[in-house]
């Protein structure tokens, strides 16, 4: 694989993310005084910093297949503090109400601050019918 020359924003690569695993990522920012980038994980989800030398050229019909993951965000819930962002607390019990469920979206908006998607989140029943509003059910538990 080529590593990749042209490093700037929006970028469409591949990084090597643990000793074994090769992802699509995009850049999101270079840092000019240490060798590495911010990347977005365009089909699992998330950012990390990886080095450049971990990054490669993109064969082009991989990038023509859609991206797997987009970023979203629960309509009208905000942390307490929003420069802090959640606590781990909030994360966990966020992760317990979610793990191994059968899960829901309704895209609702785009937020106006950085046209992240805003989703309604319902956790659906074992028959995969109607169900349990995330956020509700998380304002319910916190207040």
């Amino acid at each position: 694989m080529t590593i990749v020359l042209l490093l700037a924003a929006g970028v469409i690569c591949v990084a090597h993310i643990n000793d074994e695993e090769w992802v699509r990522a995009e850049v999101v920012t270079v840092e000019d005084e240490h060798p590495e980038v911010t990347a977005r994980l365009v089909d699992i989800g998330g950012y990390v910093n990886v080095p450049i030398e971990s990054l490669r050229q993109i064969r082009v019909d991989f990038v023509t297949i859609p991206f797997q993951a987009t970023e979203c965000r629960l309509a009208n819930l905000t942390p307490i503090n929003e420069e802090e962002g959640w606590s781990e607390d909030a994360i966990n019990f966020f992760k317990i109400l979610c793990h191994g469920q059968v899960l829901q979206t309704n895209v609702v908006g785009y937020s106006a601050k950085d046209a992240v998607t805003l989703i309604h989140l319902y956790k659906l029943n074992e028959n995969h019918v109607s169900g349990v509003h995330i956020r509700l059910n998380i304002f319910r538990t916190c207040h």
